[in-house]
């Protein structure tokens, strides 16, 4: 019997009490933290999404790069069949998003841009050392902008295309780009669907909540632009950063292949 089945199970009955016990507890957050089942259920989700996963997983800085990485795998995959195929006449993922529902963002507290990884990093091996069933069969890939706030994290670190951190932990930065060498994700379309509108906006990268009523989000430039027109996008922009994955994948296998805790 596969130990890793019952996880789903697990995590209904964890994420059941956990909403309860939430629920009734007036504390403040950080007070929570401290609390029994909040640790009991952070170390669950820690171990199902880092520890036991079943797919190669990309942790992103936040909900719209992987709208933007799907459709761009999808469209590039007779290059890098090691990140999906088609199966059936349907594309299928190789690699796995985290998604960053209220529950991840809440316990793990990931998905706040980059700067929340600085923790998670610094805490990765010492959280992964805690379990003794380590499968670790795939490598856990941080995605982070090549910016001014990326920097914070990988400040330390020279221009590779990536880099092993701890265990199956890995960080890839967007590819170096103009003279100073930073770049994000966006930079990697064809800067034309900047000048797409969206209900008679514009693109404004930096906004967040849609206050402007002159111009639009990265969410609505996700949802509005990149997927309806996924198929006339030419995504080849895109290769670099693919190149840096599959560089990943190659490497943790070839790690595995030479010792069972890499």
């Amino acid at each position: 019997e596969n130990p890793l089945e019952n996880l789903n199970k697990i995590e209904g009955i964890l994420s059941h009490i956990h909403y309860i016990k939430d629920l009734a507890d007036m504390r403040p957050e950080t007070k929570k933290k401290k609390y029994a089942i909040r640790k009991l259920y952070k170390n669950f989700l820690f171990y199902k999404h880092f520890v036991a996963l079943e797919k190669p997983l990309i942790v992103t800085e936040g909900k719209t790069d992987p709208l933007y990485l799907r459709p761009a795998i999808s469209k590039l995959r007779a290059d890098y069949p090691q990140l999906g195929e088609v199966v059936d006449g349907k594309f299928s993922s190789a690699v796995r998003f985290l998604r960053y529902s209220s529950t991840v963002a809440k316990i793990l507290e990931l998905g706040g841009g980059a700067s929340p990884f600085k923790q998670f990093i610094s805490t990765y091996e010492k959280t992964i050392n805690s379990f003794k069933f380590r499968p670790l069969a795939h490598p856990v890939i941080i995605l982070i902008d090549n910016d001014d706030e990326g920097e914070k994290v990988f400040k330390d670190k020279k221009s590779e295309p990536f880099y092993h951190l701890h265990k199956n932990l890995y960080l890839v930065k967007t590819p170096e780009n103009g003279k100073d060498g930073k770049s994000c994700i966006e930079d990697l379309f064809d800067p034309k669907w900047f000048k797409f509108c969206v209900d008679g906006k514009t693109f404004a990268p930096s906004q967040k909540h849609n206050k402007d009523s002159n111009t639009y989000s990265k969410t609505v430039f996700a949802k509005k632009v990149v997927i309806p027109n996924a198929d006339k996008i030419d995504f080849s922009g895109f290769e670099k950063l693919l190149d840096r994955i599959v560089a990943v994948i190659d490497d943790y296998k070839k790690r595995k292949s030479q010792s069972q805790n890499p």
